[in-house]
């Protein structure tokens, strides 16, 4: 089981590296180029950056189980606010 554990950190760190820099790549151009099509796609890419955080953070042995569960939710919540906040305010830029 512990290699089982070793093998999703590496491929969770691996996400993560590999999504920070999709996110500063498609940050910048969007930024850059006014496109609101790349800005959201790096938008994503922090989305799926907080989610790949919260399965490392709770495949992580030294926390207490409950406590580490509850982070982790916690996070996901935080990624699907970040998600809610960015298509409403593509879709009602009124308000």
């Amino acid at each position: 089981m512990s290699d089982v554990r070793t093998h999703i950190r590496r491929l969770q760190w691996f996400s993560i590296f590999w999504m920070s820099v999709e996110l500063a790549v498609a940050l910048t151009a969007g930024i850059r180029a006014h496109s609101v099509a790349l800005t959201a796609f790096g938008a994503d890419s922090l989305i799926e950056l907080v989610s790949a955080a919260a399965v490392l953070f709770a495949m992580h042995a030294k926390f207490k189980r409950t406590a580490t569960q509850v982070t982790a939710w916690m996070l996901v919540a935080l990624a699907i606010f970040i998600l809610a906040n960015g298509s409403a305010a593509l879709l009602l830029p009124g308000l």
